[in-house]
C-alpha cells in the first residue's frame, strides 16, 4: 500500500493540463526558432516535431493527465505509429519532447528505455542503399558538363558529390577547407572535431567553381533530398528496389524506385564503402569518417566487410 500511495502522490506532481502544455512548449519552440544563433537545421527540425505535437495535443482526448509511460506517453507512441512513422523517427520525436521537457523544469516521468522495450532496431543494410562507382562517376560527368536545371539543383548535386569523395554530412559541408594540395579539413558535427581528408582529384573541380558554398537557406526549397530524388528520376534511377522498416516489432517491407531509396546521407555511406572496397583499413576509415570509435564504423559497414571477408578467403581456398 504504502508504494502505490507513493506511486499516486508522484502521479500528482507531474499531473498537467493539455492546454497549459502546449502554451508552455509553443512559447519555447518561438523563442528558439526567433533566435539567430539557434543552428538552423536544428530550427527546422524542431518545427517540424512542433507541428505534428501540436497536432497530436488537441488530438489527444483528454484535458489533464500525468506525463509518464502509462498515458501521454503511450498514446503519443501509438499515434506516431498510426502515422508510419518507423522506430527511428519515433525515438526522435520522444528524444525532442524530452529536451524540451527538461528545459522548461516541467515535471515527467517518461522512461523511454521502458517504453522501446521489446521493439526491434532496423537494419542498416536494408535501409540504407549504397550507391555504385557507376553512378557516381554518371554524377560527376553531369557536374561537370553542368547539365542542372536550375541554381538550386547545382548547389545541392555539387554537395551531394562533395559527401561522395569526403564522407561528410549534409551540415558539415560548408565547414571544408583545403589544408594543402592533398588534404581537406572538415569539422564533425558530433565529435566537434577537425577531420583530414584526400583532396582527390574529381572533387577539384567542383572546388574551383565554389557553387556548393551557396547558402541553401536562399532558396526556399524544403527537404535537399527532395532535390536528389527529383535530379535521379530524370536520370531513370527507377527500378524497383524493397526496404524493410520496423513499426514497433512488426517488419513491414514495400517497394520503390531506386531514386527515392537515394538520400543526401548515401554520399557519405558511399565515401566509406569507396575505402573499405579499395582495402583501406578500417581504423583509417573510422577516423576520416568523424566516428568517435571503430566500433560505430564496425556497425554499420559489417554487412560489406563480411560479404568481402568471404570473397577473399573463397579465392585463397580455391587456390589450395
Amino acid at each position: 500500500m504504502v508504494k502505490l500511495k507513493s506511486h499516486k502522490k508522484i502521479l500528482d506532481l507531474i499531473r498537467i493540463k493539455k492546454h497549459s502544455l502546449h502554451a508552455a512548449i509553443r512559447e519555447h519552440v518561438d523563442e528558439r526558432l526567433a533566435d539567430e544563433n539557434e543552428n538552423k537545421n536544428t530550427a527546422r527540425f524542431i518545427k517540424t516535431w512542433y507541428n505534428r505535437f501540436r497536432d497530436f495535443i488537441f488530438y489527444f482526448d483528454s484535458r489533464s493527465f500525468a506525463l509518464n509511460n502509462r498515458g501521454f506517453a503511450n498514446h503519443y507512441l501509438a499515434y506516431l505509429q498510426g502515422l508510419s512513422y518507423g522506430n527511428k523517427s519515433i525515438r526522435v520525436h520522444f528524444d525532442i519532447l524530452i529536451s524540451i521537457l527538461n528545459r522548461l523544469n516541467i515535471p515527467h516521468d517518461i522512461n523511454t528505455r521502458e517504453l522501446f522495450r521489446g521493439f526491434a532496431k532496423q537494419s542498416k543494410a536494408n535501409e540504407d542503399f549504397f550507391l555504385t562507382d557507376e553512378e557516381v562517376k554518371e554524377l560527376l560527368s553531369i557536374a561537370g558538363e553542368d547539365k542542372f536545371e536550375s541554381a538550386v539543383e547545382t548547389v545541392i548535386m555539387h554537395r551531394f558529390i562533395l559527401a561522395c569523395f569526403t564522407g561528410c554530412r549534409v551540415s558539415e559541408i560548408k565547414t571544408l577547407k583545403v589544408e594543402d594540395d592533398n588534404t581537406l579539413k572538415y569539422t564533425s558535427n558530433k565529435t566537434k572535431k577537425d577531420i583530414l581528408i584526400p583532396f582527390s582529384n574529381p572533387i577539384k573541380g567542383l572546388f574551383g567553381r565554389g557553387m556548393w558554398r551557396r547558402e541553401l537557406d536562399a532558396y526556399n526549397e524544403g527537404n535537399p533530398n527532395e532535390t536528389v530524388h527529383r535530379v535521379l528520376e530524370r536520370l531513370g534511377w527507377d527500378k524497383p528496389v524493397t526496404r524493410y522498416k520496423m513499426y514497433g516489432k512488426k517488419k513491414v517491407s514495400e517497394e520503390l524506385p531506386r531514386h527515392k531509396a537515394i538520400t543526401f546521407h548515401s554520399g557519405r555511406k558511399f565515401f566509406g564503402k569507396m575505402l573499405l572496397d579499395r582495402g583501406i583499413p578500417m581504423a583509417m576509415v573510422s577516423q576520416m569518417m568523424g566516428h568517435e570509435n571503430i566500433n560505430i564504423t564496425q556497425k554499420y559497414y559489417a554487412a560489406l566487410t563480411r560479404e568481402k571477408v568471404i570473397n577473399q578467403s573463397m579465392e585463397v581456398i580455391n587456390k589450395f
